[in-house]
């Protein structure tokens, strides 16, 4: 919206109007997060996030775009990116044809009032699908519901390796020599973490059923409130009417309300969730055990590189570690992801140690 505002107040709220482009382009842009938030309702086995990306494409309709951008699209990340290439092709479109808007207009599927003439705003329209179609096919080709949790951590440990591998040779290690030992210092966790690939997985299945069996269960439960408050009201307007409608109408309604429910239906998923925990209880337990096993070899490898470095903003990669071997219960937001960050000092010190300190010699 301060986008907005900024470029209008600079263009078509002048006097003369100032036609712009950009304007139909962030209409356009709208519609390309929303077909980037379908595709990943398309393509997530997660129906909580399934439930999240559907219900925010109302909203979309209408220019609010907070909810699919914030609650699915960005923390994905990937498929805001689609989005936004969604968005680049519906506005090359748009500028193509020189489609500008001319006057304020609203958000959504209100922003064709901000052109002027049917041919321009069919060609908005069409700008809207292309969005939606290349962000919605895009996102449906490259998403990826969690990180592999052994692919993620060897591109870290190569990374780190090679930070370690630059400053010990610096420090006078041959290459060689410096190699060697960084290899051997990343083995044991990266065969950790590959041999529980299997375990992972059956996770991942684990809470894929779980997550659906209570995002049905919560509709169940919402569909009994709602009918509760419905047959609530009928009860009451009959009450308040009493002297004009038959009793028996009013006593019926009353009781129709205070027997309504819908055990049998929450019963049965009750049941089918508490069949799953029986069955995965082995499971959980095996998989936060290795959790643990995992953080300990991930810490203990990082000590050494550490210790053969002097390089302690290492530690800081210990975020990475953490969202790879949790990616499961961070896809699921049980836990929240942690983030890699160095400060400033940090790049500094670690960019002086990578320096060659025999280089005066």
């Amino acid at each position: 919206m301060a986008v907005y505002m900024t470029v209008m107040i600079g263009t078509i709220l002048q006097d003369p109007v100032i036609p712009t482009t950009i304007l139909t382009a962030i209409g356009a842009a709208t519609f390309a997060q929303m077909g980037a938030t379908i595709g990943v309702a398309i393509r997530t086995r997660n129906a909580q996030l399934r439930g999240v990306a559907y219900g925010s494409i109302p909203a979309a309709v209408f220019g609010v775009t907070e909810p699919l951008i914030y609650g699915v699209n960005l923390p994905k990340l990937w498929p805001f990116l689609m989005g936004c290439i969604g968005a680049f092709f519906s506005g090359m479109l748009l500028k193509w044809f020189d489609v500008t808007a001319v006057r304020p207009g609203g958000s959504g599927i209100f922003a064709i009032l901000r052109v002027e003439g049917w041919k321009n705003q069919i060609l908005v329209v069409v700008s809207w699908l292309i969005a939606i179609g290349v962000a919605c096919g895009l996102t449906i080709l490259t998403y990826v519901e969690k990180i592999d949790e052994y692919k993620y951590s060897n591109r870290l440990t190569r990374r780190i390796k090679a930070k370690a591998i630059k400053i010990l040779v610096a420090n006078g290690t041959s290459t060689e020599v410096a190699k060697q030992t960084c290899d051997e210092i990343g083995v044991e966790y990266l065969h950790l973490v590959k041999e529980n690939q299997e375990l992972f997985k059956n996770y991942m299945k684990f809470l894929t059923t779980k997550t659906s069996i209570e995002t049905k269960l919560i509709k169940v439960k919402n569909h009994e409130e709602n009918l509760l408050k419905a047959k609530y009201k009928k009860a009451l307007k009959l009450k308040n009417k009493i002297d004009k409608v038959d009793r028996n109408l009013v006593v019926s309604a009353i009781a129709d309300y205070q027997n309504f429910n819908l055990d049998a239906a929450k019963g049965v998923l009750q049941a089918k969730l508490d069949e799953l925990f029986t069955a995965n209880q082995q499971l959980e337990v095996n998989y936060q055990e290795t959790v643990k096993k995992l953080t300990k070899a991930y810490q203990e490898m990082l000590d050494k590189y550490i210790k053969i470095t002097d390089a302690t903003m290492f530690l800081n990669y210990k975020a990475g570690y953490f969202n790879a071997i949790n990616a499961c219960e961070i896809n699921y937001g049980i836990i929240d992801p942690d983030v890699i960050a160095f400060s400033k000092a940090e790049k500094q010190q670690l960019k002086i140690l990578s320096m060659a300190k025999s280089g005066g010699n």
